[in-house]
């Protein structure tokens, strides 16, 4: 149960830190989508950009959209949300669990 507990926080971690750290941009004049890291985190999950977004990492980037897009909108728009709350739920019922002493 403690490994699970562990799971559990991780997985919300990594939801925020997806949300935050990563935003989906469309090429302004192009049919180019893709997913960047960025160095500030931000609630703003997709953007409209002139020219590829040189200054941050791509992650990913494809002509009209790219493989996984439709489970990384969701991730970003309220997945991150559920899995933040459903990780942080089971690491404190991992915890609860670890407290109660044993029956006989």
């Amino acid at each position: 149960m403690r490994a699970l507990g562990w799971l559990g926080g991780v997985v919300a971690v990594l939801a925020v830190l997806l949300k935050l750290f990563t935003y989906e941009f469309l090429l302004r004049d192009d049919a180019t989508v893709g997913v960047a890291l960025r160095g500030v985190p931000s609630l703003v999950s997709r953007q409209i950009v002139a020219h590829s977004p040189s200054a941050h990492l791509i992650l990913v980037q494809s002509e009209n959209d790219f493989l996984g897009s439709g489970l990384y909108e969701g991730l970003v728009h309220w997945g991150w949300i559920v899995l933040a709350i459903a990780g942080i739920a089971v690491l404190l019922v991992s915890r609860r669990n670890k407290t109660t002493p044993p029956r006989r």
